[in-house]
């Protein structure tokens, strides 16, 4: 759809009757929901934890990278269209702030790295967006196709991803869930507690 202008927006829902029980539809620039998530990120003590770390072994070969020391930096919305009927995003993560080595069964060490904010591990997957009579948000547990960079090939991304997502998976949910959006009541609202389902889009 090439615009999300409220008529527009309207226009389609009208013709498209599976979706009239929608009961909120808004928009957001994902600029504005990154800017969010990044200082309510920022704003956690956890973010400070350089607690990322483990082995990873390359599917194939006698290749493991090892990471220690790396911090999740604020997930970000990217690649996003408008798509009525999904409510997934692509979404990036940032590890920042450790080491990288690379070792070889044979040969030993290979290489290292140290990745800081200008220079970090990008972690990039797919996740769908939840929203209940609270509001909207994202749990990375619940992302798909995650893939980490490490330099290698995609069947080395997703071994990656992996490790990232059994890290996430351990984490509590005050670190792991981000609140995008809170819907608060209103006084004469009929729809204040019938909130069930929320499309976000981006307005051109």
């Amino acid at each position: 759809m090439s615009s999300n202008y409220l008529s527009v927006i309207l226009a389609w829902m009208k013709q498209q009757p599976s979706h009239m029980n929608w009961d909120l539809t808004f928009a957001m620039r994902p600029e504005q929901a990154n800017d969010l998530v990044e200082l309510a990120h920022y704003s956690r003590e956890s973010s400070a934890l350089g607690d990322i770390e483990g082995e990873i072994a390359v599917p194939g070969s006698g290749i493991t990278h090892v990471l220690t020391g790396y911090r999740m930096g604020p997930p970000r919305l990217g690649d996003i269209e408008a798509a009525y009927s999904s409510p997934n995003v692509r979404q990036t993560i940032a590890l920042e702030g450790g080491m990288h080595f690379i070792m070889d069964k044979a040969d030993g060490l290979l290489g290292v790295a140290m990745h800081d904010l200008l220079d970090p591990l990008q972690v990039k997957q797919e996740l769908a967006l939840t929203a209940n009579s609270q509001g909207v948000q994202a749990d990375l547990k619940e992302g798909v196709e995650t893939e980490l960079d490490l330099g290698g090939g995609l069947p080395q991304r997703l071994a990656a991803g992996r490790f990232f997502k059994d890290f996430v998976s351990g984490l509590d949910i005050a670190r792991r869930v981000y609140p995008l959006v809170d819907f608060q009541a209103l006084a004469g609202n009929p729809s204040r507690n019938a909130l069930g389902k929320c499309a976000i889009t981006r307005p051109s």
